[in-house]
């Protein structure tokens, strides 16, 4: 017989076909519809009494006439949060509670999303192009991989000598010569596997800028430099299931000059699905649990001398954004989480 996975039916919505939540309050909860215990998740369940308001609801499954008052699945709720299981659809072994069995499948190199990188056009619209997860690496490596830029950068993980932040480290570094838009992939491998990572950094007016004129801006020439309240965001992005490795800290250098520079903190690692556009767009204290975040006019101060105080005192003396060289460093700490291996089956001779 073969062992139960979160792909079985008894796990998952009839209608939606996503994993059942195991509490009470949430959008997935499992409901029962009807005298024949026909279950479905409290999202279906809304959409079904509102499709059918012009008469008494009947459950889509045996046509019996829904019950008027949610009655949730009490039984299902106790082996939902009692269930240890593998995801089932793709090669992950790692038993998972349902919790995370959830948040597993967003990112299952099976689920189908739409790229969420940026086109290097005049608005930096998004890619949107369809395709399963486990296609979004080949796919950012033909279309996003811009000319001019490094090659896809094969760094070593390194044993950490701080067990605090990681058992791993891993560290890489770009050149940049900064326009508007721009994507550094690199692999991180260690004794067991092999991680695909991006840093992207790109700029844009925030959507809570003081400055009206967004649409006007995001039209404009990227060399512009009368928008000093313009912001470049600095963003890392994995194309691996998070329960492969755990981030502890992680360290982004931005070097601008001869001699200037700044070391900060990248608060996380983003998901292969979450988009760019709705990352940028968040409320500040939202966007900053998310992303790094610099005024590109204090990147522009950084390149005039310090002892020049006339010219500090003059922003028209920096370069323009098309010509702002960095030199961009990574610092990652991590522990990998090796999946137990399979059981021994033995059979008889």
């Amino acid at each position: 017989m073969q062992d139960e996975t979160w792909e079985s039916h008894a796990y998952r919505c009839p209608i939606c076909m996503q994993i059942f939540s195991e509490e009470c309050n949430s959008n997935m909860t499992p409901l029962i519809l009807c005298m024949h215990i026909h279950t479905v998740c409290r999202g279906c369940c809304n959409t079904i009494k509102e499709q059918q308001r012009s008469g008494e609801p009947t459950c889509p499954q045996c046509r019996v006439e829904m019950w008027k008052h949610e009655v949730v699945n009490r039984e299902k709720l106790y082996f939902l949060d009692k269930c240890l299981l593998v995801c089932g659809s793709c090669d992950n072994t790692t038993p998972m509670s349902c919790a995370t069995a959830r948040q597993h499948s967003r990112e299952c190199v099976e689920n189908h999303i739409t790229c969420p990188l940026l086109n290097n056009d005049v608005v930096l619209s998004r890619c949107a192009q369809g395709m399963n997860i486990s296609a979004l690496w080949e796919h950012c490596q033909k279309f996003h991989v811009q000319e001019g830029s490094p090659a896809t950068m094969l760094v070593k993980a390194q044993k950490s000598d701080n067990s605090n932040n990681g058992d791993l480290t891993a560290s890489v570094s770009f050149a940049v010569t900064f326009e508007k838009n721009n994507y550094f992939f690199f692999t991180v491998t260690t004794d067991n596997k092999s991680y695909n990572l991006c840093l992207h950094v790109t700029k844009e007016m925030p959507r809570d800028s003081h400055n009206h004129n967004h649409h006007a801006y995001r039209d404009s020439a990227a060399t512009d430099n009368s928008h000093e309240n313009t912001t470049m965001f600095f963003i890392v992005r994995r194309f691996f299931p998070e329960l492969e490795l755990t981030f502890g800290t992680m360290l982004l250098s931005i070097e601008v000059g001869p001699v200037c520079g700044m070391l900060l903190r990248v608060p996380s690692v983003v998901s292969s699905y979450e988009d760019t556009t709705s990352l940028k767009d968040m409320p500040l204290h939202d966007r900053c649990q998310r992303i790094v975040q610099v005024p590109i006019s204090m990147l522009r101060q950084m390149t005039i001398p310090s002892t020049n105080s006339a010219a500090a005192a003059n922003s028209t003396s920096a370069p323009p954004v098309g010509n702002l060289k960095m030199m961009l460093s990574l610092q990652l700490y991590f522990t990998e989480r090796v999946p137990p291996p399979l059981p021994t089956v033995h059979t008889g001779a």
